[in-house]
């Protein structure tokens, strides 16, 4: 009974190795360009290609809901129109299109 309970421990750390093994191999990106890594601008087209990674960064888009959710509310301050709800930003806070100042 021992014995047995020993080698199915032995199997389930051995098996526990082999995942974190095969996790870290993973994470190494095989070669890839990550994100962390300097790469000159005249290789990244080069380098993208030949070695078949995605772009280092892509542009941020938020659709209409997501813009509405992340911007400030009426009398908030402000910067341009684009951070307000309304998008009109009038002497340092967001503005109500409808009130005439």
């Amino acid at each position: 009974m021992a014995r047995s309970l020993l080698a199915a421990a032995g199997a389930l750390l051995l098996l526990g190795g082999l995942l974190l093994l095969l996790l870290i191999s993973a994470g190494h990106a095989g070669g890839r360009i990550l994100a962390g890594q300097e790469v000159p601008s005249a290789l990244v087209p080069q380098a993208l290609q030949a070695q078949g990674a995605l772009p280092l960064s892509r542009a941020k888009r938020a659709t209409p809901f997501w813009r509405m959710v992340g911007s400030k509310p009426l009398g908030a301050p402000c910067s341009r129109g684009l951070e307000c709800s309304t998008h009109l930003c009038r002497s340092g806070r967001c503005a109500d299109p409808r009130v005439q100042s």
